[in-house]
């Protein structure tokens, strides 16, 4: 049988019309996966606005065909054009309909210049924002609406190159009681970032622009890091387990007083860091890790720097096992 996600446009509207049998294939598909490799395999233009538009009639044949279906998984993967805009809106509605749990809709373009896409929260009623148990967003805008009421059942948020403000993107988390997996990455709110998710068990932050970051989150197990040093506050997190930290630079005297401070539970910790070793001295009464046994350093530092200065660590990890 021919296999309809991969098959050229006018195969797709070709094969639709002459099989009912292949139509009743696509009105049981659980998963719904629209990408550009699969989408528009059969071209052989390199246009951008040529591979556009057969993604985007590709789209709509299968869409058509699988009319109210009851889906587990929408996605769709493209990198953002102009002439994509007239038709977002419709298939998020269609996942809307079709009762999707697990949603994607990603739109990172190879000109980052472009303008997002504004994700459409008027598309959603409070049952259709309860069904969803996962969303991936890349390349659009957020911005919730004044009587937005929330994901209350979603599992997994994955923000990527999204535009939005801190206090709409704390609305958000906040609203997501049950969220135990979340990712910001490339996200610029320029501000603190200060919320509850007593469910969250991984939180991973990436070259994202905020100025401070506070999670309550007794039950967070995982955390990794990458980017700049900013002041962080996980000390409420009581059973975080594996940590990951990778910064372009850091000072030995900033690891050893400030990291103890922000997640003095943690147990392991692989720390990557362009870092100067010189001698430091630990002060007296300091936050120390009081529950660190593993220690993974991946250090970039001069030949002249002094080694023995990492001895500090030990007494910063009184408990370090190795």
């Amino acid at each position: 049988m021919l296999d309809p996600i991969k098959a050229a446009p006018d195969e797709i509207v070709r094969t639709s019309t002459l099989s009912t049998k292949w139509r009743h294939t696509w009105t049981s598909c659980p998963n719904l996966i629209f990408d550009a490799a699969t989408m528009c395999a059969n071209s052989t233009t390199s246009s951008k606005e040529q591979r556009a538009r057969v993604f985007i009639a590709s789209v709509n044949a299968v869409l058509k065909q699988c009319g109210a279906t009851a889906v587990e998984e929408f996605q769709i993967k493209f990198p953002f054009d102009n002439l994509l805009v007239d038709h977002l809106n419709n298939w998020v509605k269609f996942a809307v309909l079709s009762r999707a749990k697990n949603l994607a809709i990603e739109l990172e373009p190879e000109d980052s210049r472009c303008c997002k896409h504004p994700f459409p929260f008027e598309l959603f009623d409070k049952q259709s924002m309860s069904r969803l148990e996962a969303i991936r967003l890349s390349f659009v805008s957020l911005k919730a609406r004044p009587n937005f009421s929330g994901f209350p059942n979603i599992k997994a948020l994955d923000l990527r190159s999204v535009d939005v403000s801190s206090n709409d993107l704390q609305l958000v988390l906040s609203s997501c009681s049950n969220l135990e997996r979340l990712s910001i990455a490339m996200c610029h709110p320029h501000d603190d970032i200060r919320v509850s998710l007593p469910r969250l068990q991984h939180l991973h932050v990436a070259h994202s622009c905020i100025n401070k970051i506070h999670f309550i989150s007794k039950n967070l197990r995982t955390f990794v890091y990458d980017g700049f040093m900013v002041p962080l506050d996980l000390s409420e997190s009581l059973q975080l387990g594996h940590v990951e930290m990778n910064f372009p630079s850091l000072t030995l005297e900033h690891a050893i007083t400030e990291l103890p401070r922000a997640m003095p539970h943690a147990q392991n910790l692989n720390l990557s860091a362009c870092m100067t070793l010189k001698v430091f001295c630990l002060p007296e009464g300091v936050t120390k890790f009081s529950h660190l046994k593993y220690l993974q350093l991946r250090l970039y530092f001069s030949g002249q720097d002094n080694l023995l200065s990492l001895a500090s660590f030990l007494k910063a990890a009184p408990l370090l096992e190795e």
